[in-house]
């Protein structure tokens, strides 16, 4: 059954075990009772009711989300913008640290699976472990498999987080690694240097990752008048209501509807959300705007997860009467703190809850969506291809990356209510950064995959000359939430909401005025070993993984922003985006980035 799972299934869904029930137990609603099941699943594991277990695939770890090699991309290309807070616990004493140590599988009569699982050990701070067993299924996270991934590339054995979750056990790492069974070296002086040599021969795409094509003059004339009629659409009536307005972009977007409007907007908070997004508020934008927004901000305390958004059906009725217009910008970026389950319950079925509303409301939907959705690669193994925004589909891959398929498949659902009627806009965020005003970043900054990899970069002194001349998406927050305002009276749209002239990476670091050098690639390689052996080792680790993908598999896809652009001119929008220095000073100031590990 596995193996058949393996083959519709990302690795990621795979189960690791496959318990045999004779029912699935329920609320007394009906729905299933996610607490009896986990309780379920645990005593036939303990009493051994896995009869696939020895053969399974690695299970997406408790804890554990997506891999960081997919939450922080290569450089050109886009991604989410958040993470999960640090990267775990150190990498324990003990481990190989010598730059030119090599490991012997021969040494002591170890053999390369003992070398795997006493790294493992290490980490896991665990002694009986089963080398055919996934590291997932015996303790360990993806923080964890971090450390281990650093105590590889410190004995000059690499293997992506991707590759780490394909080959779970020790088995299947110390094949992949190339460690022999027994009595010979895993990696010689010799075969270091030749692996060394090759590090300064990157192969890089030949294009700049990134497309700004102009259109043709039929085609800008054809499109201005198209533009022209849509403009002279009255628009919606009726009241807002936005989710996710405690987010980083949400109060931003929030922050624009208070200031271009006087009615009163109506926002979705589950729990203690109203004090969050009052505390929000008052961070981003100083207590004297939050107490003056209090009376035009109608809390509405729901679930996006549930049926009619958790409320009671009077209450859901009454709500769809007032509202014209719905924002929805919740989403779970969180790469560690959630699973595949919580992925698609908040993106894919609070989508599915929202269009419902939308639908009930009669209301025009603008659904915040993510570039992410373009992929990196082609299905196909085609070495090139533009993502334009009246593209969805171009057999991009998108099933891999538990986010990127969430956030695919959201889109989707608000493709198809467009298609049956319902008014819609689709905005795809890129990287959002600090303001392009002040250069103010988001409260939670380590919590963001960019922050992350950009303070990684600082920590190792250095950025690899491959990557220097490609572009990076810096999109200020106020810019998006902006461009998003002043594009919301087109409906049936598409919209890419990025960085219209990207800055290169070189010209990035070198803004922060840091030190940060740019360097040959073997001599990056070299400084990012040492860097993951020294006290700093936990931030550098994201650079480990991030820089054998780039170096293994190039993204091919670009991403075009020219009918946005061509549409903001339209609506006379004019925004001034500044250097990288002002829109990541709010970066190089937190407590995270300046203070260093002791």
């Amino acid at each position: 059954m596995v193996a058949a799972l393996r083959k519709v299934l990302p690795v990621y869904m795979v189960p690791s075990r496959i318990l045999p029930v004779q029912e699935l137990p329920l609320t007394a609603s009906s729905k299933i009772d996610l607490r009896a099941l986990t309780k379920l699943a645990a005593e036939g594991i303990r009493h051994g009711l896995s009869p696939e277990a020895d053969n399974a695939g690695p299970a997406a770890p408790a804890g554990g989300g997506r891999p960081v090699s997919e939450a922080v991309p290569a450089v050109g290309g886009l991604a989410p913008e958040a993470v999960s807070d640090g990267l775990g616990s150190s990498v324990p004493e003990g481990a190989p640290s010598a730059a030119g140590e090599s490991i012997r599988t021969g040494k002591g009569g170890k053999s390369g699976v003992d070398f795997v699982l006493g790294v493992w050990s290490q980490v896991l701070t665990k002694q009986e472990l089963n080398p055919d067993e996934s590291f997932f299924d015996q303790g360990g996270t993806s923080l964890e498999a971090l450390n281990v991934l650093s105590i590889y590339f410190n004995s000059h054995l690499e293997m992506a987080l991707s590759q780490f979750y394909e080959h779970p056990t020790a088995r299947e790492q110390a094949e992949l690694l190339g460690l022999a069974e027994e009595g010979s070296e895993a990696r010689t002086e010799a075969q270091i240097e030749e692996k060394e040599a090759a590090d300064s021969c990157v192969a890089v795409p030949e294009e700049p990752l990134w497309d700004t094509e102009q259109k043709t003059d039929s085609q800008r004339a054809a499109e201005e008048q198209h533009r022209a009629e849509q403009l002279r659409n009255p628009g919606t009536t009726g009241s807002i209501l936005i989710t996710g307005a405690t987010g980083f972009f949400g109060v931003h977007l929030l922050k624009g509807l208070l200031d271009s409007r006087t009615d009163e907007i109506f926002c979705l908070v589950r729990g203690d959300g109203e004090k969050r997004l009052n505390d929000c508020l008052a961070w981003y934008f100083g207590n004297g705007f939050a107490l003056r927004s209090r009376r035009r901000l109608k809390i509405v305390k729901g679930d996006l997860t549930k049926p009619q958004l958790g409320l009671e059906p009077d209450a859901y009725e009454r709500l769809a009467e007032k509202i014209g217009e719905v924002y929805h910008s919740a989403a779970d970026v969180r790469h560690y703190a959630a699973d595949a389950e919580s992925f698609l319950a908040t993106n894919v079925e609070g989508t599915r809850n929202i269009v419902e509303f939308a639908k009930s409301a009669g209301a025009r939907l603008h659904h915040m969506s993510t570039c992410s959705v373009s992929g990196e690669h082609l299905k196909d193994g085609r070495k090139s291809a533009v993502f334009t925004e009246d593209d969805y589909n171009i057999g991009q891959v998108w099933e891999d990356n538990i986010y990127v398929k969430s956030k695919f498949l959201a889109e989707g659902l608000v493709r198809e209510a467009a298609e049956t009627g319902l008014e819609t806009e689709i905005f795809r965020l890129g990287r959002l950064v600090g303001r392009a005003s002040d250069g103010v970043f988001q409260k939670n900054p380590d919590s963001n995959a960019f922050y992350l990899l950009m303070r990684a970069f600082y920590r190792t002194g250095a950025v690899p000359r491959t990557i220097a001349e490609v572009p990076v998406d810096l999109t200020p927050v106020d810019y998006a939430a902006e461009a998003v305002l002043a594009l919301r009276d087109r409906p049936g749209g598409t919209f890419h909401i990025i960085h219209p002239d990207p800055p290169a990476v070189g010209d990035t670091v070198r803004e922060l005025q840091m030190g940060i050098r740019v360097v040959p690639d073997q001599e990056f390689t070299q400084m990012l070993s040492e860097a993951a052996r020294g006290p700093e080792r936990e931030q550098v680790s994201v650079l480990i993984d991030y820089w054998y993908q780039i170096r293994l598999n190039p993204p091919v896809i670009q991403l075009s922003c020219s009918r946005t652009q061509e549409s903001l001119r339209l609506a006379d929008f004019h925004f001034e985006i500044p250097a990288p220095g002002v829109l990541l000073d709010g970066f190089t100031q937190q407590e995270s980035w300046l203070s260093k590990e002791e």
